[in-house]
């Protein structure tokens, strides 16, 4: 009851609202309950991009409400890729990933067929191409710090391997 009673007055206050986990089905994620007992209407729950599946849009009256995961990675990549151009789009102005480039990737990189799959990764060039490195090992802080660039892979592409050509990658800093 706390998290409704922290978000209901904000609703009139404001035009959008972020909050940050408590999204997913775990004994400790209550957000959803609040929104639903809040009467937020969904426009959606759960999209299938990994890290950052969990994150979800809801509406109350004329006030959005981003419910965005709780994990660094994922709370990153989905305001990223979701919130951010959602509130872009509603403040009118242009959507800040409208523009990508592409880049010859480096090493090989597996996703979860069915799925989109973002990675973090450092932009470089080879001569005159572009070229890009997904970070790879354990520390997901470290590669959130370092990165400059996120690498989409399509959920029609479970692997690509070292030298094909990466349509999105977005610039993060």
């Amino acid at each position: 009851h706390l998290l409704q009673e922290k978000i209901a007055p904000l609703i009139e206050k404001y035009d959008v609202i972020l909050t940050c986990g408590g999204v997913l089905d775990g004994d400790k994620d209550f957000t959803m309950q609040a929104m639903d007992n809040l009467g937020v209407e969904p426009v959606f729950h759960r999209v299938r991009v990994g890290p950052g599946k969990g994150v979800c849009l809801g509406r109350k009256d004329s006030t959005c409400i981003f419910n965005l995961p709780g994990g660094p990675p994922s709370n990153h990549v989905a305001f990223l890729l979701l919130a951010k151009p959602g509130i872009h789009r509603l403040s009118g102005l242009a959507d800040p990933f409208t523009e990508y480039v592409s880049a010859r990737l480096d090493r090989t990189l597996t996703g979860q067929p069915g799925w989109t799959q973002v990675f973090y990764g450092r932009l470089g060039n080879d001569g005159d191409l572009r070229t890009v490195t997904p970070l790879t090992g354990s520390g997901r802080l470290q590669k959130m710090a370092e990165a400059d660039c996120l690498i989409e892979l399509p959920e029609d592409q479970a692997r690509a391997r070292p030298g094909s050509t990466i349509q999105k990658v977005w610039k993060i800093r």
